[in-house]
């Protein structure tokens, strides 16, 4: 009976995660790691400035989930040594009935390999919590025993990352999350919290930032998500800064989302979003940043859903 009300209740979250893939729901992992890769990757504390700070807000549009958000804050910098940096970060997303919060207290250490190269090596300890309210569920049979409770799952988290940078212009990073997940019993949530919570992460991270003497800056990157035994998700983004004033943006993302646990003819279903962005510096100096995207899931039927407002504010004081 135990097992059953399991897979019922797998089968309930399988249909809330379904029915959200056809329109640009406010995302986990969304835009923050543009503005502060410290999102992605523990190492990047302390890499961008004496102090960094940013928050970022997604708003859903419309759509099935009107309460459909995430807020994401970070805080970063140098120690007094230059060589260490730390940094904490929160992430709280809601999605309907579903809501998520991770959060991370991070620590790296910074060394010159040579005049042109650096690396660093960091990590991070936090917690992560999900949880499903059924209760508001719509069920097909009245008084549902898998609907009566709440789906939740709080733990423990620990996330470690590397980081190389050449020439002060281009850099690359590695990291993982979840890593206290493999001394967790597996069979706890196993039916009913997604992958991402309960395997490990990885984040292959590649970039750049080029600077021209007309005043023109380019920064692309491309972010690379494996959940081992879950999902894969790639994005390119690109943005053109101008005169040090304004900056325009495009990103593509491509989620590759793992059906082969549920009772579907498919294997995996793929969406694709989106998300043009414009940046403004408010400073001289670029220590204040305002910033606006709209994310859009091209693959959506018509008048299923619409796409997403983001909105950042990235605060920095530079290394003297």
């Amino acid at each position: 009976m135990k097992r059953l009300l399991k897979l019922t209740a797998a089968g309930t979250v399988m249909c809330l995660l379904l029915s959200g893939k056809s329109f640009a729901q406010a995302d986990l992992l969304g835009g923050q790691y543009i503005f502060s890769k410290v999102y992605v990757n523990p190492s990047f504390v302390g890499t961008d400035g004496r102090l960094n700070a940013n928050a970022y807000y997604q708003m859903n549009e419309s759509g099935q989930a009107s309460n459909s958000y995430t807020i994401s804050t970070d805080v970063d910098g140098l120690f007094a040594n230059n060589k260490s940096g730390w940094g904490l970060n929160l992430t709280r997303s809601r999605f309907g009935n579903d809501s998520y919060t991770v959060a991370y207290a991070n620590y790296a250490y910074h060394v010159d390999l040579s005049s042109d190269l650096k690396m660093s090596s960091g990590v991070g300890i936090g917690f992560q919590q999900f949880d499903i309210s059924m209760v508001q569920l719509q069920t097909v049979t009245e008084n549902d025993p898998a609907a009566m409770n709440n789906v939740y799952s709080s733990k423990l988290d620990a996330r470690a990352g590397i980081r190389l940078e050449y020439s002060s212009k281009f850099y690359g990073g590695l990291s993982f999350d979840n890593l206290i997940s493999v001394y967790s019993n597996k069979e706890d949530y196993q039916y009913q919290v997604p992958p991402m919570f309960r395997k490990i992460n990885m984040y292959a991270l590649l970039g750049a930032n080029l600077e021209y003497s007309n005043g023109f800056g380019f920064q692309p990157s491309f972010l690379f998500i494996k959940t081992f035994g879950g999902n894969t998700a790639f994005e390119l983004n690109a943005m053109l800064e101008m005169a040090k004033t304004i900056t325009f943006g495009i990103a593509f993302r491509q989620d590759i989302i793992d059906l082969k646990s549920t009772n579907t003819s498919d294997d995996h279903s793929t969406q694709s979003i989106i998300r043009p962005l414009i940046q403004y510096n408010v400073s001289k100096t670029n220590s204040l940043k305002f910033g606006y995207c709209y994310s859009f899931n091209t693959g959506r039927p018509t008048g299923v859903g619409k796409g997403s407002h983001d909105l950042s504010v990235v605060f920095n004081l530079p290394v003297k």
